[in-house]
């Protein structure tokens, strides 16, 4: 028995050395640019994988057929990550959203959808599909949900528009510019949306190097937590049913 304990312990203090090199690698790893530049995507200038520009511009389509048209096509150099991001706006509607992807310099990233909504007050809800691991900490008054398995770009628009009806109903939302400038636009929702993680605790900034970077506190989350809701097939049929005034289907 004592054997075992001791084998046991064995485990459990190696699992924890190992979270614990995992927590300070992401702790100690080169910070996001404070004011990131963003240029217009150019095919015959910037090398971008082709599958992954072809992943894009289809879901761009689609939701071309919502309404939407694209008002940027954006491409972020790295390190740490290469970012292509497509703005897209709704003229009748004035919803805005994202297509993007996120290539990591040592491999990795991700490729999603994304609408967001802001209230004059500040609150935001943002839904997504993407299914990469967390970034950000929850920031007060910013919700995130996420809906990883919803890979058809005008299903994630009806859920966020069922979310959108069912958390604020009808009120009243801010609709910046986004047209004149979309890198400029692009890159001070960055730069704001760091500014938050830094009221949260997660993040700083730093003034040599104006980049902002992890807090022990917030390699940790990364590391051990998922700040947002993430949502089941099951959860996102029943949203949908009771935006429609349909009956929840017996599970």
């Amino acid at each position: 028995m004592i054997e075992v304990i001791t084998i046991l312990g064995f485990i459990a203090a190696v699992h924890v050395i190992i979270i614990l090199k995992v927590i300070l690698a992401v702790w100690r790893a080169a910070g996001e640019q404070a004011r990131p530049v963003y240029e217009r995507y150019d095919p015959a200038r910037h090398e971008f994988p082709r599958d992954v520009s072809a992943w894009l511009e289809a879901n761009a389509n689609a939701l071309s057929r919502e309404g939407f048209a694209v008002a940027g096509d954006l491409l972020r150099l790295g390190p740490p990550t290469t970012q292509r991001v497509l703005l897209i706006l709704n003229d009748v509607t004035e919803e805005r959203g994202m297509v993007a992807a996120v290539l990591g310099s040592k491999g990795g990233g991700g490729m999603f959808v994304e609408f967001t909504a802001e209230r004059p007050d500040g609150r935001a809800l943002e839904v997504s599909n993407t299914g990469g691991p967390r970034v950000f900490a929850a920031a007060p008054g910013w919700a995130t949900e996420r809906f990883p398995g919803v890979r058809d770009p005008a299903r994630l628009l009806r859920v966020f528009r069922a979310l959108l009806r069912q958390r604020w109903g009808s009120a009243a939302l801010t609709y910046p510019d986004v047209q004149r400038d979309p890198a400029g636009y692009l890159s001070a929702a960055t730069f704001r949306q760091m500014s938050l993680q830094v009221e949260t605790g997660y993040f700083r900034l730093d003034p040599e190097t104006h980049t902002f970077k992890r807090t022990l506190k917030g390699a940790a989350l990364m590391t051990l937590s998922d700040s947002a809701t993430v949502h089941t097939e099951d959860s996102t049929v029943a949203l949908l049913r009771d935006a429609a005034g349909l009956p929840r289907r017996p599970w």
